[in-house]
């Protein structure tokens, strides 16, 4: 039986040819599950409350860079791996009950919870942080806070650390007395020529780091007209006599 044959489609007299159809985009490739860890694994967390933020921070930027670890993937065996990584007198107690609570959660008789579920991990981070939160560390950003200041024009650092400073305080970052403690960090030859210049005194927080951030520039600008240490010119001039 012969083929039908099939014509192609020709534009009709006054009319644009048709519009070939887009190519399909790429599939995005798919994570592969690996079995190899990448990074630095944390020391190990003995209990020592001033290191609990520092062995959190240290073991999420691990999880971050192992997403397809096969312990990992499993929020169970993700807790189970942050818990072996404890050791020592003042914390060896809590870390037994913390494995007991994680398997009788998931092997009980009565409405067990997959190893799969988020809840053994957000379960395992809450009691992480309630047992073993530096009490301190609110009193000690606000102390710090008081005593910030920026060292000569480093501002992107200064910035950086206040920050920081202001979410270890529990600090609004836009309240007015935040703002105030901003300026007052400043480097003193800054805020003057801000406090005094013709400009309009900044009042939010993101007027404040644009003005120091123009008023940075300027020095930069006058620092290249006047240069502290003042370059010696020999102007050569053309001989008219030959």
């Amino acid at each position: 039986m012969a083929q039908p044959v099939v014509q192609p489609i020709m534009a009709q007299p006054g009319q644009a040819p048709p519009t070939p159809a887009a190519p399909a985009a790429p599939a995005a490739p798919q994570p592969v599950a690996t079995d190899r860890l990448h990074g630095i694994v944390p020391n190990n967390f003995n209990g020592d409350r001033r290191k609990s933020q520092q062995f959190l921070q240290e073991f999420n930027l691990l999880w971050g860079l192992n997403k397809n670890y096969e312990i990992m993937t499993v929020p169970y065996y993700h807790a189970i791996y942050a818990l072996s990584l404890m050791r020592g007198p003042n914390v060896d107690n809590w870390v037994n009950d913390q494995v007991l609570k994680l398997k009788e959660r998931n092997t009980r008789q009565q409405n067990p919870i997959d190893r799969t579920d988020v809840c053994h991990w957000d379960d395992f981070n809450n009691a992480f942080t309630t047992a073993f939160t530096d009490t301190a560390l609110e009193q000690t950003a606000q102390q710090k806070l008081l005593a910030i200041k920026m060292h000569k024009h480093n501002l992107d650092t200064y910035i950086a650390t206040f920050n920081h400073l202001c979410r270890e305080a529990g600090y609004d970052h836009i309240a007015k007395g935040t703002i105030h403690l901003f300026a007052q960090g400043l480097n003193p030859a800054i805020l003057k020529a801000i406090l005094f210049g013709a400009g309009a005194i900044p009042v939010t927080m993101l007027e404040w780091e644009t003005t120091v951030h123009d008023e940075l520039k300027k020095i930069a600008y006058r620092d290249t007209i006047f240069p502290s240490n003042k370059t010696q010119f020999q102007w050569q001039f053309k001989n008219n006599n030959g």
